[in-house]
């Protein structure tokens, strides 16, 4: 059977379809593991720095409460953090870093910006995606 004439062309236009749904699907795909390998990275960055800076006791207290106070030296425990931080492989491309100590806490957050890579080429004004993680240490005394 032969084709009519308004149907010439419909197979190439189906591939062509086919195509761009695959190579938007395969932008989606790229994007979503680049997210997720980002946000591993922005968390382990800040783990590192919150254990770092759970290190940073007060020693005074400790020593004069006979083991019995646990607390952190603020800003000994703030200075430790941030330098982990900084030390990171992903420290200098992080944004929105904040660092809040209390004596018995120490919290850190940070974000990173993430650019898109195929879903750019459908998406060309989409500003980068924002990744954040938190990460909170308490310090105690060993059993």
């Amino acid at each position: 059977m032969k084709a009519g004439r308004g149907e010439d062309g419909v197979v190439t236009l189906w591939v062509l379809a086919v195509c761009a749904m695959a190579l938007f699907v395969g932008g989606i795909t790229l994007d979503l593991w680049r997210g997720i390998a980002t946000q591993r990275a922005v968390s382990a960055a800040v783990d590192g720095a919150a254990v770092a800076g759970a290190s940073g006791l007060d020693e005074a207290a400790f020593r004069g409460s006979g083991g019995d106070v646990v607390q952190l030296d603020l800003a000994l425990a703030r200075e430790l953090a941030a330098e982990t931080l900084a030390a990171q492989p992903a420290g200098e491309k992080l944004v929105d870093v904040a660092i809040e100590v209390t004596p018995a806490r120490i919290t850190v957050r940070a974000g990173r910006r993430m650019e898109f890579t195929l879903l750019k080429v459908f998406l060309p004004r989409e500003e980068p995606l924002l990744v954040h993680a938190s990460s909170s240490v308490d310090p105690r005394r060993l059993p």
